[in-house]
């Protein structure tokens, strides 16, 4: 009898803990089509994402997700490879530029690092 009773609240437990809410591996095709969207550009206008993509994928020193951060007036990539000490220190604009971290709101950037922002992931 308690077994039963056990049960139902083992996979509802089991189900919340398996959320969307995880970082989860993304394709490179899944990233970029993201990324082509936010910034109305082509894949071959954004090959300088692509290579990072590839980097991330196969560069120890490189490998961590890629956010995608819409601001009021730009859209903005944050690079957080696993080895680096500071959060959202490596930004690009939509043409690979890179951004000085002066010139943003960093607590906004660090906020806007989730799920939700998340393009590419290579674990």
């Amino acid at each position: 009898m308690f077994s039963r009773s056990v049960f139902p609240v083992l996979l509802l437990l089991f189900g919340i803990a398996c959320t969307t809410h995880d970082i989860k591996k993304t394709d490179k095709q899944t990233a970029m089509a993201k990324a082509c969207e936010k910034c109305d550009r082509t894949v071959s206008e954004m090959q300088w994402l692509s290579e990072l993509i590839d980097k991330s994928a196969n560069d120890m020193q490189f490998q961590g997700p890629i956010y995608a951060i819409t601001e009021t007036d730009r859209t903005l990539f944050i690079h957080q490879a696993y080895i680096r000490s500071c959060l959202g220190c490596v930004i690009y604009d939509c043409d690979g530029n890179s951004i000085d971290i002066q010139s943003v709101d960093m607590q906004e950037i660090a906020g806007a690092m989730n799920d939700s922002n998340l393009i590419y992931s290579p674990l």
